[in-house]
């Protein structure tokens, strides 16, 4: 998306920290706004995703506690449905 939209990674992240937003919460903007735009359908999908893919990321980056094969299962889906709908608009 960075590449399509023009825009320069390190201005990205040099504007977030100008404004104290995380780079995180900088590209979920910038992708929904993106979504919102292309179909409206595919943006409320991916409000819905993107915080379940998020909560997985955090509960293995941060959590002791187990992660079955389904939730990884299901975070690799996730994070795949979401690289297609992104690479769509």
């Amino acid at each position: 998306m960075f590449i399509k939209k023009k825009i320069a990674i390190n201005e990205f992240i040099a504007k977030g920290k100008q404004s104290g937003i995380s780079s995180h919460i900088q590209a979920f903007k910038l992708i929904g706004n993106e979504i919102a735009n292309s179909d409206f359908k595919d943006y409320k999908w991916f409000q819905k995703q993107y915080p379940e893919l998020k909560h997985l990321r955090e509960k293995a980056d941060y959590s002791d506690e187990f992660i079955i094969q389904e939730e990884v299962h299901d975070a690799l889906n996730k994070a795949n449905s979401i690289i297609s709908l992104v690479n769509k608009i």
